[in-house]
């Protein structure tokens, strides 16, 4: 079995394994498999007709997802775990994260161990776009606040606008860089670079729908996401100029207001982070998503 790394020319094959069942946490996307070829070598077999993608970086190998198809068997797992096994020095680097939690029965048997990590908020669509309540009193008001002061235009994100989103992000990474000490938050800044790079580049191509918010003509804020099932719309990335006050919920409505024909809005984990997990509760998210990482027991 040879590997071959993931391109846009897999998107249909992909997206037939991605469609086998349906998925709550993000990572279900063809988008996620070619995002993070900014920081992974990401590669692809078929085994049994099930795709399992691979990411590997100077410590090893592991799957962001589960094998995709319309039944995974045991062997696919084994040969999955195999083939992990081939790259990696420490067998326990082999792993397969972003496992659902109706799914951890299947790996249990086999003998695997499934290991929590950070769940993904999931909101009620139309409680985003509306903004009533009290619940939402603040952020309606930041909204109304940047629609009333700033002559702004949300509009669709064109390749053209790419260089304007690239400054706006190493602005915002730079002050938010500034006023942390955590090596961990700063890496995933630069991080996120490699993989934004990667989507402003070709969003059609991936699956993802990109806006923008300009004022006077100057990209200010920027947003993509993609659909990750019939009724769940997955919010990828948003960078605002937080000195436009209300921007960031502003373009956040916008957004959700748009993708009218979902019920749901995911806007993936917190990443461990205490300010964001704020903010993301603060939205009162109709159910928080489980996520787990099936490896091998350790002794």
């Amino acid at each position: 079995m040879k590997c071959r790394a993931v391109s846009c020319a897999d998107r249909k094959a992909f997206e037939r394994g991605l469609r086998a069942a349906p998925r709550r946490l993000s990572a279900y996307s063809f988008a996620q498999f070619v995002i993070w070829q900014g920081l992974y070598r990401v590669e692809w077999l078929r085994i049994d007709n099930a795709i399992c993608a691979f990411f590997r970086d100077s410590l090893g190998s592991f799957m962001n997802c589960e094998p995709l198809g319309d039944r995974i068997t045991s062997g696919i797992v084994e040969d999955a775990f195999a083939a992990m096994d081939r790259c990696n020095r420490n067998r326990a680097y082999s792993r397969i994260e972003n496992v659902e939690e109706n799914r951890i029965g299947f790996y249990r048997a086999l003998g695997y161990e499934a290991v929590p990590k950070g769940g993904e908020y999931v909101y009620e669509r139309v409680r985003l776009a509306r903004l009533a309540g009290d619940a939402y009193k603040s952020k309606r008001a930041a909204c109304n606040y940047f629609s009333r002061t700033y002559s702004a235009a949300y509009e669709r994100y064109t390749p053209s606008r790419r260089k304007q989103c690239l400054d706006l992000y190493d602005r915002w990474a730079d002050e938010r860089a500034a006023t942390s000490r955590d090596r961990i938050y700063t890496g995933m800044l630069k991080d996120s670079r490699s993989c934004i790079q990667i989507a402003l580049r070709r969003p059609g191509a991936l699956g993802l729908e990109g806006r923008v918010v300009t004022v006077q003509g100057r990209v200010c804020a920027f947003t993509f996401g993609y659909k990750l099932s019939s009724d769940t719309f997955c919010i990828l990335y948003e960078i605002a100029d937080l000195s436009f006050k209300g921007i960031s919920q502003y373009i956040f409505r916008q957004f959700c207001q748009e993708m009218s024909q979902y019920r749901y809005i995911n806007t993936m984990d917190d990443s461990g982070l205490a300010r964001l997990q704020a903010v993301k509760r603060s939205y009162r998210p109709a159910m928080i998503v489980p996520s787990y990482i099936i490896q091998r027991p350790h002794a």
